[in-house]
């Protein structure tokens, strides 16, 4: 399988033949996890699309006027984000004694944008595109009732805050979208 789809995450079970009825709660993860990065691979798509249109005016505001950002960096944010997933769905939990600086995301965006300032809309796409892989494989380890331990929904469960993390990636998509018209 791995041949032909060099991209497909395999999963392996310690199992007789029935397997959904011998192991249910790893059969029903697994689902859970592929269904939270199908729709992040969904999204990737979608920019994909928009970022092959040459008719788009990527140098439009994207957020209702000339103090939010252009399309460009709407789509350098939600590529940003997408890529740095797998990294959150791996962090430890927070633990009591942690004296980190809590999160400040005005200022990792602002450095993410910086990062992406002179990559093509293409280019942003793909690293959704990367990013949503790397989700995935990175899901298949993750314990979905763990503590998020790091980025905005930190202390949150993993699987709660995958869901607010695909909201908040899907509205920034329907303001691209809008943007671009």
């Amino acid at each position: 399988m791995v041949e032909l789809r060099p991209d497909a995450q395999v999963r392996w079970y310690e199992s007789r033949h029935d397997i959904p009825l011998i192991r249910p709660a790893e059969v029903a993860a697994d689902v859970e996890r592929t269904a939270i990065a199908a729709a992040f691979r969904s999204l990737a798509r979608d920019a994909a699309a928009l970022a092959a249109s040459p008719r788009n005016d990527w140098t439009r505001p994207a957020q209702g006027d000339e103090a939010g950002w252009t399309a460009k960096q709407l789509l350098a944010h939600l590529s940003s984000t997408q890529a740095a997933l797998p990294a959150v769905i791996a962090a430890p939990p927070p633990q009591a004694n942690d004296d980190r600086p809590p999160f400040d995301p005005a200022r990792w965006n602002a450095s993410q944008l910086r990062k992406r300032e002179e990559r093509r809309p293409a280019d942003l796409a793909d690293e959704m595109r990367r990013g949503a892989e790397q989700i995935h494989a990175a899901l298949l380890t993750a314990d979905l009732d763990a503590t998020t331990g790091a980025g905005t929904f930190a202390g949150e469960r993993l699987c709660e805050a995958m869901e607010r993390m695909l909201d908040h990636q899907r509205d920034h998509l329907a303001e691209l979208r809008a943007a671009l018209g």
